[in-house]
């Protein structure tokens, strides 16, 4: 059901389906207010965007959903309401809502549009384990590519030219990559060092978000599944003494979105939040921010993380995704976006390199 401007939010019909069998429906909750960013880093200069774009929308989100908040706390204390979060890396909030609740969100005023809050489910196509003792294993012995002094370079890094930019001493020193995943095996020993929550000044309220509450040990980074680590360690593993990854000199934060093998957008939402001020500080956002998960291609032209990509654009954060694992089917959201990069995969085949048959490909029209 879809309203005017003036009239009302736009409204997913998924919604109405699922109430017709469900006493609660998970929902998310745009807003129309949005934060102008464009004029905020004009006036207040580009220097350390991050802590202006952050700024600009906790106080446009502090704003507008202020005007809500005793019209929704009835609901609330009504029990229409319940499981209450607000953002504002998007000017939204999430919630379960019944007949009753949905019914009074259509009528409030500032309301965009009521979206289901979806899950994306984790899809990979190899089979890994990992060794915390030694580095990265898989079932199958990648080939190795040889350089000319005899050092021996798993094929992909070579594929990339990798070797030729570590032999002019980049290793990705003074960056730091967040892996937004299953979490990481903090003690592998391949990664344990590049961990950023052992720097100074730093801790694992900087460096670890564990959204999806999976963490059992209260420790720090964890790993219930291996996809991350198992990325992780291509992104940052090893030194540059000793390189596995493509950025061995990195620093590596993390944030575990996925539980039982699926992702709430609510909880992908809550950790790009999370990564734009670690710790509630934007002086600990990460330069590049790294997803290796993909939505179905039926959500191709879902735009939940449309504005979340651009406020991270804003603030200076590259964000990549795997493409997916959908084939000709394509892409979905958000690494079908034209503000992230998408990252598809390839495979050698005897002395030449193709596509995968799994791997996704364009074009996507947006």
């Amino acid at each position: 059901q879809t309203f005017g401007i003036n009239a009302g939010p736009t409204i997913d019909q998924e919604i109405y389906d699922l109430l017709k069998g469900e006493d609660y429906v998970p929902v998310i909750v745009v807003l129309r207010e949005k934060a102008d960013l464009g004029m905020a880093l004009e006036q207040r200069g580009e220097n350390n965007a991050t802590r202006v774009v952050v700024n600009s929308l906790q106080e446009t989100a502090r704003q507008s959903q202020e005007k809500l908040d005793s019209l929704l706390k009835e609901e609330i204390e009504e029990g229409n309401i319940k499981n209450f979060n607000t953002f504002w890396v998007v000017n939204a909030f999430a919630a379960e809502v019944n007949q009753k609740g949905l019914q009074k969100l259509v009528t409030l005023p500032g309301i965009k549009q009521i979206k289901v809050d979806k899950k994306i489910y984790l899809q990979t196509h190899f089979q890994q384990h990992y060794s915390l003792e030694n580095s990265f294993e898989v079932t199958q012995t990648p080939p190795t590519y040889q350089d000319n002094n005899g050092h021996e370079y798993p094929w992909n890094l070579a594929q990339i030219n990798v070797p030729s930019v570590w032999k002019s001493g980049i290793y990705g020193n003074d960056v730091v990559i967040a892996i937004m995943d299953t979490g990481v095996e903090l003690e592998h020993t391949a990664l344990s060092a590049n961990y950023r929550g052992f720097q100074p000044g730093h801790s694992h309220d900087t460096s670890w978000f564990n959204v999806a509450k999976t963490d059992t040990s209260g420790k720090g980074p964890e790993d219930l599944n291996g996809h991350g680590t198992h990325i992780a360690g291509i992104i940052v593993g090893g030194t540059p003494e000793n390189p596995l990854g493509i950025a061995p000199g990195a620093k590596w934060i993390a944030a575990n979105i996925f539980s039982k093998g699926y992702a709430w957008d609510s909880h992908i939402t809550e950790a790009f939040q999370w990564f734009l001020a670690p710790g509630g500080d934007p002086a600990n956002a990460p330069d590049i921010i790294n997803c290796s998960w993909s939505s179905r291609p039926e959500y191709v032209r879902d735009d939940l993380q449309w504005e979340i990509l651009h406020n991270l654009e804003q603030a200076g954060i590259a964000v990549f995704f795997a493409a997916g694992n959908n084939a000709e089917e394509g892409p979905g959201s958000p690494a079908s976006y034209p503000h992230a990069f998408s990252v598809g995969a390839v495979e050698q085949k005897g002395a030449t390199v193709e596509i995968t048959d799994f791997s996704s490909r364009g074009p996507v029209n947006w």
